[in-house]
C-alpha cells in the first residue's frame, strides 16, 4: 500500500506560530512553577552525581552518559549537554532559575515541549491536516503517559527522559509506515536519543527498528528496491541530511570515548548483559500488565472506529496504514520489553521497575494513533472538541509539578565548604572522607555525601575525596581518594547521618543533614567505615572536646 504524499512548501507563518506556542508553553510552565524556580537548594543523590557531569559538559569534556547502578556509564552525553545549556542560559545568564538544577530542568522541559509539538505535526499529517484531530491525539498521548507516570514530563530524573524520546521514536515510525518519509529525521532523532541514553537500548532499538522497518517495506513498495530507496532519498534530501547531522552530533562523543578509552564502556555492557536472573512468564506479565491496559483501550477505539466508520471513510488507505502502524509498534515494543525482562538483559526487581518506564511510550503512541484513526472514520467534530478539553484537563490533573531534589541550607553549606577548604590547605591534599556504612542510613548518607562532593567540585574541586566505597561511580573516579602515603599528613573525616559522638567522634559541622566528624587515630571507627586510617596522625583530633556546633 503506497500513499501519495504531497510535500508542502515551508510555511513561515506556521513556523512562527509554532515558535510562539513553544515560548508561551515554556513561560506558562515557569509561571505556574514559580516557587520551584525561585528556590535555592543543593541537589542530592542522582541529581548531585549528574550535576558533576553537567559541569563537565559546560567545559565540553564529557564523552559519556550518567552512571548506572551496576557500575558503568551509559553511552551518550547529549542530555547533559542540554542540561548544561539550560544551566548556562536560565541560571547563569538570565537568572530565571535561582537553582542550577532548576535551570537544567527547564532545558529538559523545553525539549519535551518541542517533541510534543513535533508529534502533533506528525499526527496532523496522518489526519490529513485536521488540527482538531491532531491536538486530540497529542493530548491523548500525553495524558496516557502522565496517568501512568505523573512526573514523566516535569522531572529531571534520567529514566523519565526516555519517554519523550520513545514517543518521538514510535510516532516517527508511524509516519514512515504511513509513507510520510519527510519525518525520517524525527524517527532517527528518537532512535539516536534512546541509543545514547541507556545501554539496554543498544540492543532494544535495533530489535524494535527491525520490526518497524519490515512494516515499512510491507506497506511501502517503493522501499523494496535500491532504485526506489534512491528516489526517496532524492525526494526527501533535507530529511536525509538532517538525519545524518543528528547521528553525527549524538554519536560523535560516544565514538571519541571509545577511541580515547578503548573499548570505552562497551566491554562492561557485554559483560553485564544476559547474565542477570531471568524472569518467568508470570513475572513478565505482572510487570507489563499496567501498561497493557492502555493497549487494550487503543484496540477498543480502533475496533469501534472500524465498526462505526462512515462508508468510504477509509477508502484512501490512511486508516489502514495508521492501524498497521499501531500494530507494528505494539509488536516491536512488546517483543523488545519481554525479551529485556525475560532473558535477563538487566536485573529487573520491584525496586527498579523504572528501567521499563520507556515502554509506556508505545501504548501512548497507540492511543494517539487510535484517536487519529477515529478522526478518519467520522465527520463529526464536536465530540472531538469535548474530548480535547477533557484530555487536557485530565493531563493537568494527573501531572505533577517539579519539586526540589535537595535541601536549602546555604549557611551550613558555605560553612562546610570553608571548613573543608581550610583543612585541605593545611595538609596540602584533599580531605579524605570515609563514609559510615551502617545499612539503615545508607541511602540518606549516600545522597548527601554525593551532594557534598558535587558542591566541592562547583567550588573548584580537589577539596575533598571519598575513600573506597560501594557505588563509587556515582562520585566519579576523579573524586575517589588516591592511595595514601603512610608518611604524609592527611585530614581524615567521617561522614554519617547519625551522631557518632558516643564512639569518639567530634562533630565539626553539618552539610544538609550530613554530619562531619573528626576522630583521633586511636578511635578511628574501622568497623563503621570503608578505608583504614593511613598517614601521619599528627592532625588527630583529641578524644574529648566541645563540638563545633
Amino acid at each position: 500500500m503506497q500513499i501519495a504524499i504531497t510535500r508542502p512548501a515551508v510555511n513561515l507563518g506556521s513556523t512562527w506560530i509554532s515558535v510562539a506556542i513553544f515560548l508561551a508553553a515554556t513561560m506558562t510552565f515557569v509561571l505556574v512553577c514559580h516557587t520551584y524556580f525561585s528556590s535555592v537548594w543543593v541537589p542530592l543523590a542522582d541529581s548531585a552525581s549528574n550535576a558533576m557531569l553537567v559541569l563537565d559538559a559546560k567545559h565540553f569534556r564529557l564523552l559519556h552518559g550518567n552512571y548506572s547502578r551496576v557500575g558503568f556509564y551509559h553511552p551518550g552525553p547529549h542530555l547533559f549537554y542540554l542540561m548544561a545549556a539550560g544551566e548556562f542560559l536560565f541560571h547563569d545568564l538570565l537568572g530565571i532559575a535561582k537553582s542550577t538544577e532548576a535551570g537544567q530542568l527547564l532545558a529538559v522541559v523545553c525539549l519535551t515541549i518541542a517533541i510534543l509539538q513535533i508529534i502533533e505535526r506528525i499526527y496532523r499529517d496522518l489526519a490529513a491536516g485536521d488540527l482538531l484531530i491532531s491536538l486530540c491525539a497529542t493530548a491523548a498521548t500525553a495524558s496516557c503517559v502522565v496517568v501512568m507516570l505523573p512526573d514523566a514530563f516535569t522531572s529531571l530524573w534520567v529514566p523519565y527522559t526516555y519517554i519523550p524520546a520513545g514517543l518521538l521514536f514510535f510516532v516517527g515510525a508511524a509516519a514512515l509506515i504511513a509513507g510520510m518519509f519527510k519525518w525520517l529525521w524525527a524517527f532517527v532523532l528518537g532512535s539516536a536519543m534512546l541509543l545514547s541514553a541507556h545501554a539496554s537500548f543498544l540492543g532494544l532499538v535495533p530489535m524494535m527498528g527491525l520490526v518497524l522497518v519490515c512494516a515499512i517495506v510491507v506497506l511501502q513498495p517503493q522501499t523494496r528496491s535500491l532504485s526506489g530507496i534512491r528516489a526517496l532519498m532524492s525526494d526527501y534530501r533535507a530529511s536525509v541530511i538532517a538525519s545524518a547531522v543528528i547521528l553525527a552530533v549524538l554519536f560523535l562523543p560516544i565514538l571519541l570515548n571509545v577511541m580515547l578509552h578503548f573499548p570505552g564502556e562497551f566491554g562492561k555492557y557485554l559483560e553485564f548483559a544476559g547474565r542477570q536472573p531471568r524472569k518467568g512468564w508470570i513475572a513478565v506479565a505482572s510487570t507489563l500488565l499496567p501498561y497493557w491496559k492502555f493497549l487494550a483501550l487503543a484496540a477498543l477505539v480502533f475496533l469501534a472506529s472500524f465498526l462505526t466508520a462512515r462508508t468510504g471513510g477509509l477508502s484512501d488507505g490512511r486508516g489502514n496504514s495508521i492501524a498497521a502502524a499501531a500494530i507494528a509498534i505494539c509488536i516491536a515494543a512488546t517483543g523488545a520489553v519481554v525479551f529485556y525482562i525475560q532473558r535477563g538483559v538487566d536485573d529487573i526487581s520491584s525496586y527498579n521497575l523504572y528501567v521499563v518506564w520507556w515502554y509506556q511510550a508505545a501504548p501512548a503512541t497507540c492511543i494517539g494513533l487510535a484517536v487519529v484513526y477515529l478522526g478518519t472514520a467520522t465527520t463529526r467534530r464536536l465530540p472531538f472538541l469535548a474530548m480535547l478539553i477533557a484530555l487536557i484537563a485530565a493531563g493537568f490533573w494527573f501531572m505533577r509539578g517539579p519539586v526540589p531534589t535537595g535541601g536549602a541550607d546555604s549557611a551550613n553549606v558555605d560553612r562546610s565548604m570553608a571548613l573543608l577548604e581550610q583543612k585541605s590547605r593545611e595538609t596540602g591534599a584533599p580531605v579524605r572522607i570515609a563514609l559510615d556504612t551502617k545499612p539503615s542510613q545508607f541511602i540518606d548518607m549516600w545522597a548527601r555525601a554525593v551532594a557534598l562532593i558535587a558542591e566541592q567540585e562547583r567550588r573548584g574541586g580537589e577539596i575533598a575525596c571519598i575513600e573506597t566505597y560501594d557505588w563509587h561511580i556515582s562520585y566519579h573516579a576523579r573524586n575517589r581518594c588516591a592511595p595514601a602515603d603512610p608518611t604524609r599528613r592527611y585530614a581524615h573525616l567521617v561522614a554519617s547521618y547519625e551522631d557518632l559522638s558516643p564512639i569518639g567522634g567530634r562533630r565539626l559541622w553539618w552539610f544538609v543533614g550530613l554530619q562531619l566528624f573528626e576522630f583521633s587515630h586511636s578511635d578511628w571507627p574501622a568497623d563503621r567505615v570503608h578505608g583504614p586510617w593511613v598517614g601521619s596522625s599528627e592532625d588527630a583530633a583529641p578524644k574529648t572536646g566541645r563540638p563545633a556546633n
